[in-house]
């Protein structure tokens, strides 16, 4: 019996998001990816979050980059649907 395998990238990228912390507006200097746009950030300034996946294993830390006007408007609309 094959495995139901339900999530998509799309739910990743919201689960990672939700972890990350300790968001800090950092210069580009090396090419790097929006998290929400998939658009290249290279030489500009962005926002970079940390999240952590600990296990049985040693813990993987990586960090997530987000435009600066798409963050912005990523935290004003992020719980717009809380309590409904």
């Amino acid at each position: 019996m094959p495995l139901d395998n339900s999530f998509d990238r799309a739910d990743v990228r919201a689960w990672e998001l939700k972890r990350a912390v300790n968001w800090q507006l950092k210069y580009a200097f090396r090419p790097h990816h929006c998290h929400l746009t998939g658009e290249r950030l290279w030489f500009t300034w962005a926002y970079r979050g940390t999240y952590m996946i600990s296990g049985p294993g040693a813990p993987i830390v990586d960090h997530l980059w987000v435009d600066r006007t798409e963050f912005l408007v990523w935290q004003l609309t992020r719980d717009q649907h809380v309590g409904l």
